[in-house]
């Protein structure tokens, strides 16, 4: 039995990718994403992350539902598979400067 959804194809912005694409599937109620498969140049599925959420952070004093565990599994041998398990996430307060979009792009930049 699935389970409503949304789905948002995404394909990079251009130049050379990884993948080609991915497919993302959103939980349309509390608005959370649920799972991402990722495609080859030939657009066939290659990994899949899956989120699951079961715990609560409070942010500015709302409750937020949060990812407790994830579940990165290769398309091509199902066999092969992590899970991850986040226990007692701590919200920490960081500066404009620690996360820079822009950084980022420039690190991972070919």
């Amino acid at each position: 039995a699935g389970k409503p959804a949304i789905r948002i194809d995404l394909k990079p912005h251009a130049g050379a990718a990884t993948y080609a694409g991915a497919k993302y599937w959103v939980d349309p109620a509390p608005k959370l994403g649920m799972e991402m498969e990722f495609r080859d140049q030939g657009g066939k599925p290659v990994r899949r992350v899956i989120y699951t959420f079961g715990q609560d952070l409070k942010i500015d004093g709302h409750d937020q539902a949060f990812v407790k565990a994830t579940k990165i599994v290769s398309a091509t041998s199902p066999d092969s598979f992590c899970d991850v398990t986040y226990d007692k996430p701590k919200i920490v307060q960081t500066s404009a400067a620690e996360f820079d979009i822009t950084s980022l792009h420039a690190k991972t930049a070919p």
